[in-house]
């Protein structure tokens, strides 16, 4: 009877050695994964401000004309039949 004690006794102190080192690393790989979404969120937000920059210089350069109305109201055919 001491000896089945003694092992359940063994049995639940190993079970919360290994929960305790468990919940531990928890709040580390959380940091972690944290980290790489945040470094990945720069990289997005940094491609995108790129892409912004690009557009407003290319808008900057471009020259806008007024349509014109055609010369012809009917369509011809572009080959001979």
């Amino acid at each position: 009877m001491k000896l089945l004690s003694v092992l359940l006794v063994t049995i639940l102190f190993i079970q919360a050695f290994v929960e305790a080192s468990t919940v531990s690393d928890a709040p580390h790989s959380l940091s972690q994964t944290a980290i790489t979404h945040a470094q990945e969120d720069a990289v997005r937000r940094q491609e995108r401000t790129c892409v912004i920059e690009h557009a407003r210089a290319a808008v900057k350069g471009a020259i806008a004309f007024h349509q014109e109305l055609m010369a012809t109201k009917t369509s011809a055919p572009a080959m001979p039949i």
